[in-house]
């Protein structure tokens, strides 16, 4: 009852205190009234979130949006539907969303449902941007009052659903307000109301064409009285946010490729391979497969060959980690990974997968074998360091995981948390040794040197000393406030603490004696004393990073580091000359990554490339400016990189990236970005901007003709002039946000949310022919090189490959299992790459027969938000939802190569010999004809020990 009753005292507090609001009417109409009209079948997916939070079904019944400050940051609550129950498997926060330091316009999480609300209305995101005036009607279940007396729970309890209906008064970039107008006064509606505690989240529905659509989630409020103002989060903000992560329900796709595979492999073997050929070709080798079988095995599957990887994060670092021997960093963070950084090149290393939430904390094992976090799924997990496999998850807590630490021999691990609670585990078993109880919530610890000791420290700035063998409480201490960060020297006979007093105390362990204290000008988040013994490196929301000198007992200031980025995470380099550092976002700036400091107070560079995720990659045709690929990330950045080896060329800044293209000749790029399109001459560095669009610009393509398409969840598209920027025309239809747009010559095909794909012609403006089939939305468009072949990715996890010339529909492929995010042609037009959101899938196709050729599970526990192809075919490339850009090597690009390892050998011989007659993905399919055939042995043979 304790963990649940501190959630509900959460959801209370900034109730209260921020103002969360639901439905309040006026005194001259009876409340009955504003009860029935919420009974209308348009506000049906409703739901009651927990207690004191209310939400929508969206999408396909499925998801629910709501407000992130009145639930747990972890699944497995309930939402009431109607008369139904249901459980949330997952959850995904808004990247922004910072429960310590809240900004409510990112106040926002989607709740993954364990199965599908059924019978009730599933509302669709509103895209628009027409809020201003319109009717807004607000649905929840909050406590409730008159406008004469503002909300009264004594009489009027949360739990009875009301709808009220008010003008949108105010429209800002996030936010709309609507004001309860008293009655015959300004433009007062019959069912005129306000919001009341208790329904944070609830929806506020526009009507447009019919349609009721999701447009605003309650957040704000004042006391409901009349002439006070209800905010809402403008959800048509964050629609790309939101459609990037839903997904249809969840189907046996994947089973039944598996199916599929499996009776193509038959059907090939018994019908286009003749028994004699076999036997022919089987017969003189069966002794040599006999010995070969269990090398041959281990070689089956083809990898992922990268040729380099550039790492980001899309939130907050909360925790960083020094290996032991100084050549790896770790970084936790909110956007639920865990990476590892190789010092030395500033490359990302590996993504450790597993946590279904934040990662809050992370460390390496003494011997540096073993890394170990902690979260808010309130699991803590061990990997392997060498090979990333998860070795163990550790499950105890009921709350979130706020700190892990290994001892310094390695033998056990503490994990801190707030269920009030530090557990102590043993590494080699995982078994649970015993526990540590607090009266609060337990927000850090520190093992003493030794290993005798832990040193713990609660939300309410109590700082307990225990005997770790024992488990006995040694001594308390009083800091003051909430500690966020606990450390002893390096002899363990000091300790400092560090709070949201903005206070650093050093303590002596022995009798518990107060030293000294220093401050910062903001929370004190992390502490890490130097392996020299004297030195500690403090870091704070204040943006600093601050070095003291810790002899004689007592702190002395010896330099302040300026990052101008809230510091969250701190660990020094085994060498006392360098500094990880794990940055998160502040209400003054957005910045998520981990960066090295020298103790100087140099820096020496970023390891995080990215602080959002990756939405579009392009690579220069082959011009002068060949071999170059250019990405485009939320976060606002478009770089460019030089593709053998991933060094970085350029980059120029534009608000939310989406796509990027370059122009036929490569002397331009272009980047689409909220509300308008960057073009960048890449030969001077001047810059054109495209404006005109109502909303975010979602694409970007140029044409050989010398046109711009953009397309826009304005729902328009509008076709420019290359060389002057000049506005030629605006193409209207589309009945919901433009998606995607590609030119094949002067033909355009444009693809949106309302599930079609048009064509153009891009010359005069006229379409052409509308191309319908996919159920949901369409995400993704591409034409092949000759231009003979047009496919479309969607919402409804198929690819569908259109004759552009006709509109005929070719083939439909059920490709994924959680959306068809990005498409890409290869450039001899045979193959076609799709990427598989969240499904985190890349799969290869044949597009002549629909057979898939190549799968690759990247297992970087993310979604995959956009692949492209180089124009010479050796390279693809793909990003993620969390800032990863990995270059790989084609396959079929090296001759022979069967299981793509760079090296035409052996393996790849036998590989081909025991799937003779095979088919289907990663079976040595070398040519990627669909078939293990002749072709494929004769490659193998003829271009043996090529690049070995």
């Amino acid at each position: 009852m304790r963990i649940w009753a501190a959630w509900v005292v959460v959801a209370l507090t900034v109730t209260l205190h921020t103002a969360s609001w639901a439905i309040v009417w006026r005194h001259d109409v009876p409340e009955q009234n504003y009860i029935n009209f919420a009974q209308r079948y348009e506000f049906s997916g409703v739901a009651k979130v927990r207690q004191w939070t209310t939400g929508v079904v969206i999408h396909d019944g499925w998801w629910v949006l709501t407000c992130m400050h009145g639930i747990p940051p972890f699944p497995g609550f309930t939402v009431t539907v109607g008369s139904e129950v249901y459980r949330v498997e997952q959850m995904y926060i808004h990247p922004l969303w910072d429960y310590m330091r809240p900004d409510y316009a990112y106040d926002l999480v989607l709740l993954r449902l364990d199965r599908r609300a059924t019978g009730v209305y599933h509302a669709p995101i509103y895209t628009g941007r027409n809020e201003q005036n319109a009717i807004g009607y607000g649905v929840g279940y909050g406590v409730g009052g008159t406008g004469q007396t503002g909300f009264d729970p004594n009489n009027y309890p949360y739990g009875v659903k009301r709808a009220m209906e008010n003008y949108i008064d105010s429209v800002s970039s996030q936010w709309f307000w609507q004001r309860f107008d008293a009655p015959n006064t300004g433009n007062v509606l019959p069912l005129e109301g306000a919001g009341a505690p208790g329904d944070s989240g609830a929806p506020v529905f526009i009507q447009e064409n019919g349609i009721f659509y999701v447009a605003g989630i309650i957040i704000l409020g004042a006391n409901g009285q009349y002439g006070t103002s209800t905010g809402s989060i403008r959800v048509s903000t964050h629609a790309a946010w939101i459609h990037s992560i839903v997904a249809p329900e969840p189907s046996s796709l994947l089973a039944l490729g598996g199916a599929l595979v499996a009776t193509a492999l038959v059907r090939r073997r018994q019908q286009r391979v003749p028994k004699r050929a076999i036997r022919k070709t089987t017969l003189p080798i069966v002794l040599l497969l006999a010995i070969s079988i269990p090398f041959c095995a281990a070689h089956a599957q083809n990898e992922l060959r990268v040729a380099w990887i550039k790492g980001g994060h899309s939130a907050s670092v909360m925790g960083v980690a020094y290996s032991p021997d100084g050549k790896l960093v770790a970084s936790a963070s909110k956007d639920g990974t865990v990476k590892l950084w190789d010092v030395q090149r500033r490359t990302l290393v590996r993504v450790l997968t597993g946590n279904q939430t934040w990662a809050m904390s992370v460390a390496f094992s003494p011997d540096g074998q073993l890394v170990a976090s902690g979260g808010a799924d309130r699991v803590v997990r061990i990997w392997r360091v060498d090979n990333g496999q998860l070795v163990r998850e550790l499950r105890r807590h009921w709350e979130v995981i706020n700190q892990v630490q290994f001892s310094p021999d390695g033998s056990t691990l503490a994990s801190a948390g707030n269920d009030s609670v530090v557990h102590i585990w043993d590494v080699s078993t995982g078994n649970w040794i015993r526990t540590l109880s607090h009266p609060h919530w337990v927000a850090c610890l520190a093992y003493s040197p030794s290993g005798n000791l832990i040193a713990t420290g609660d939300t309410q700035g109590a700082i307990r000393i225990w005997n770790v063998t024992t488990g006995t409480e040694i001594r308390s201490l009083n800091h003051g406030s909430w500690i966020q960060s606990v450390a002893f020297s390096l002899d363990g006979t000091l300790l400092v603490s560090g709070g949201r007093d903005y206070q650093i105390k050093l303590w002596r362990v022995n009798d518990g004696t107060l030293l000294d204290q220093q401050r910062h000008n903001d929370w004190v988040y992390c502490l890490a004393f130097a392996r020299d013994g004297n030195t500690l490196a403090s870091g704070s929301y204040d943006r600093t990073i601050r070095i003291w000198n810790v002899q004689n007992q007592s702190l002395s200031h010896q330099l302040t580091i300026n990052t101008n980025r809230a510091v969250l995470g701190i660990a020094w380099g085994p060498d006392r000359t360098t500094i990880a550092v794990g940055y998160g976002d502040d209400r003054a700036s957005v910045y998520r990554g981990v960066a090295l400091w020298r103790a100087d107070g140099t820096l020496i560079g970023d390891l995080t490339i990215y602080q959002g995720s990756v939405e579009s990659i392009a690579f220069s045709p082959e011009t002068y400016y060949r071999n170059h690929v250019a990405t485009g990330s939320w976060d606002g950045r478009v770089r460019v990189w030089w593709v053998p080896n991933g060094n970085f060329v350029d980059q120029f800044t534009h608000s939310g990236v989406h796509s990027v293209a370059f122009s036929p000749g490569a002397t331009a790029l272009a980047a689409a970005g909220e509300g308008s399109t960057v073009v960048r001459n890449l030969l001077n560095g001047n810059t054109t901007t495209l404006g005109g669009h109502g909303h975010s610009v979602s694409s970007v393509a140029f044409s050989s003709s010398g046109l711009i398409a953009t397309g826009s969840w304005d729902r328009t598209i509008r076709l420019w002039n290359a060389s002057t920027g000049v506005h030629q025309r605006t193409l209207t239809g589309h009945t919901e946000w433009v998606s995607s747009v590609a030119f094949s010559g002067w033909l355009l095909a444009t693809g949106s949310g309302d599930g079609t794909v048009r064509l153009w012609d891009s010359s005069t403006g006229q379409l052409l022919r509308t191309l319908s089939g996919h159920t949901q939305a369409v995400n993704t468009v591409a034409f092949s090189p000759t231009g003979m072949l047009l496919a479309s990715g969607s919402h409804d996890d198929t690819i569908r490959l259109w004759n552009p010339n006709t509109g005929a529909l070719v083939r439909t492929i059920h490709a994924h299992n959680w959306q068809v995010t990005s498409l890409s042609f290869f450039p001899n037009g045979q193959l076609l790459i799709s990427a598989g959101g969240w499904e985190g899938v890349l799969r290869v196709w044949n597009v002549a027969n629909g057979t898939l050729v190549r799968e690759y599970r990247p297992n970087l526990g993310q979604s995959i938000r956009s692949v492209a192809v180089s124009f010479d075919g050796k390279y693809f490339a793909f990003g993620t939802s969390d800032g990863v850009l990995v270059m790989a090597h084609a396959p079929c690009a090296r001759a022979g190569d069967a299981n793509e390892d760079g090296c035409v050998n052996d393996a790849d011989l036998l590989q081909v010999l025991f799937n003779f007659g095979a088919s289907g993905p990663n079976s040595g399919d070398v040519n990627c004809d669909g078939t293990v055939d002749d072709a494929d042995l004769l490659a193998v043979l003829f271009n043996f020990g090529l690049g070995c």
